[in-house]
């Protein structure tokens, strides 16, 4: 799991995880690489833009000044001087709800905030999917322009990424 918090190597992943497989998960990221900011986003609580905002705000402890807009979050993720963390992963759990009900244009733009943030490298999201093959969330991200690259099966976790 060192491509996880690591440099280089793809930004955004996808997995097909339960909820405490994922959360395992995070706890051995947490073990393995203290100094790394490992925050997780609860899918259920950002299913519209605002959900996300705050959740994303409070999992990764923005700055008071952090507005809630996607201008915001580019800002706040782009430039991380208001962090000591040398890497930052954004683990969502359940991404099936992720954004379910927002507009197109706002996952788009979820998908354009992070995937600039990961080219800069420090940082990295994996989305983790409950429902079978990830359901209408994945597509979703796809969709709207997401790389997503399989997560590598971690040793010892229950759940596996579903047979390509």
């Amino acid at each position: 799991m060192d491509e996880l918090l690591g440099e280089g190597g793809p930004g955004l992943w996808w997995a097909h995880m339960g909820p405490s497989e994922f959360d395992e998960l995070r706890y051995r990221l947490r073990a393995s690489q203290p100094q790394a900011c490992v925050a997780m986003l609860r899918g259920w609580k950002c299913q519209e833009e605002a959900g996300f905002f705050s959740e994303l705000g409070a999992a990764l402890q923005f700055p008071y000044y952090f507005e809630e807009t996607w201008e915001s979050t580019a800002q706040m993720l782009g430039d991380l001087g208001w962090s000591q963390a040398p890497c930052h992963l954004l683990m969502v759990n359940s991404a099936e709800h992720l954004l379910a009900e927002a507009s197109f244009a706002e996952v788009r733009k979820l998908v354009e905030v992070l995937s600039a943030a990961c080219a800069e490298g420090r940082v990295k999201a994996v989305f983790a999917y409950w429902a079978p093959e990830g359901g209408d969330g994945l597509d979703r991200l796809v969709a709207a322009g997401a790389r997503l690259v399989a997560l590598p099966a971690p040793e010892g976790l229950a759940s596996q990424s579903p047979a390509e």
